[in-house]
């Protein structure tokens, strides 16, 4: 005899089997899907906050950044400005320093040239009173004549007159 598929244990135990995990699906299955979906999510939702979190982070770092960069270019710029300061200062300071030293040589050499003169004078003095002298010594030797004895200085005088010129010209 044939059995039916019905009588047959093994179809009843399939079936059961079968039964018994749609069951567990229609009951547990979306607790279980649930409970995965659940997790995924707060896995996602954590990493958007540490996203979010980071990226805050980040935007207060880059202006903090900005800030250093701010600060840094405005000290730059009064730096830059103090030394300008101080190139104008020097320069002025050398200017002024120059100047006098220019001032100080001029007197230094209005002084020398002052000395020059009254030496240039004092010596041509001396030579008109040695001329003068020498003539005056000749004409008592020689016994002369006022007349001669005024020919021979002015021959003296004349004689020397070059020597004048070519010291005064100097």
């Amino acid at each position: 005899m044939e059995e039916s598929i019905f009588q047959s244990t093994h179809f009843w135990e399939a079936m059961a089997f079968v039964a018994i995990v749609i069951v567990g699906i229609v009951k547990g299955a979306p607790r279980i899907v649930g409970s995965i979906l659940d997790s995924q999510i707060d896995k996602i939702r954590v990493s958007i906050e540490e996203s979010e979190t980071l990226r805050s982070e980040a935007n207060e770092t880059v202006a903090k950044y900005r800030r250093k960069q701010q600060e840094v270019e405005r000290e730059a710029q009064k730096m830059l400005e103090t030394a300008k300061s101080n190139i104008e200062h020097y320069r002025e300071k050398a200017k002024e320093k120059l100047t006098n030293s220019m001032e100080s040589r001029k007197r230094e050499i209005a002084l020398r040239i002052t000395f020059a003169q009254k030496r240039t004078e004092q010596e041509i003095h001396e030579l008109t009173t040695e001329v003068v002298v020498s003539s005056a010594r000749q004409a008592m030797l020689n016994g002369l004549s006022a007349g001669d004895n005024e020919n021979l200085v002015i021959k003296g005088i004349n004689e020397i007159a070059p020597a004048i010129k070519t010291i005064h010209s100097a």
